[in-house]
């Protein structure tokens, strides 16, 4: 249907361990009263905070905060980005949408088929587009590993990580430098 792809800061198949950390973030937001079975009439506030700070460690890596990145983005100090950057991110979603997207990504299996009724390998194999499959070197949801691993069952895949301290966010064109070297793969890529 395409003639290549270049997915990244993901994976062909959620692993289990993303699963529960996806769970945990659904069940944070489920915890706020006003949840309400999600048919809530105000957003629930404090579920949707809660959500920013179970997900804050999982979406940058240890170097990120070890390093105070963050300050560089104008948050003084971790209080301050936690309160200004997670609540606001958070707070502009829907708590449901955001649940849609929770559940599609525990869900993520490219095998689930009919035609691949779960062999995963099978499922990789049928992908014989060029492929250029850019992890993130410190994502803590998709890590590196599991594509390497997908890489080796597509026939014209190649495995490309992207060094980055911003972990599972080095793909939201938040900072210059990763922006510059995933452009400058799917411009070779493109070629």
């Amino acid at each position: 249907m395409v003639e290549r792809i270049a997915p990244f800061g993901g994976t062909a198949k959620t692993r289990p361990h993303a699963q529960v950390v996806f769970e945990s973030l659904i069940a944070a937001l489920q915890a706020d009263s006003n949840w309400k079975g999600g048919c809530y009439t105000r957003q629930p506030a404090a579920g949707l905070a809660a959500m920013g700070r179970a997900y804050a460690p999982w979406g940058f890596s240890q170097a990120y905060y070890l390093e105070q990145l963050y300050q560089a983005e104008g948050y003084p100090t971790l209080k301050s980005y936690l309160e200004n950057y997670w609540d606001k991110v958070f707070f502009s979603f829907d708590a449901n949408d955001l649940i849609a997207m929770l559940r599609t990504g525990i869900h993520g299996d490219i095998s689930a088929t009919p035609a691949d009724n779960g062999n995963f390998e099978q499922a990789l194999n049928r992908i014989t587009v060029p492929a250029l499959v850019m992890p993130g070197s410190t994502d803590l949801f998709f890590p590196p590993q599991d594509n390497a691993y997908e890489v080796e069952f597509m026939p014209n895949a190649v495995y490309q990580p992207v060094e980055s301290k911003w972990g599972h966010c080095f793909g939201i064109g938040a900072n210059e430098p990763d922006s510059f070297v995933i452009d400058s793969y799917l411009k070779q890529f493109l070629r």
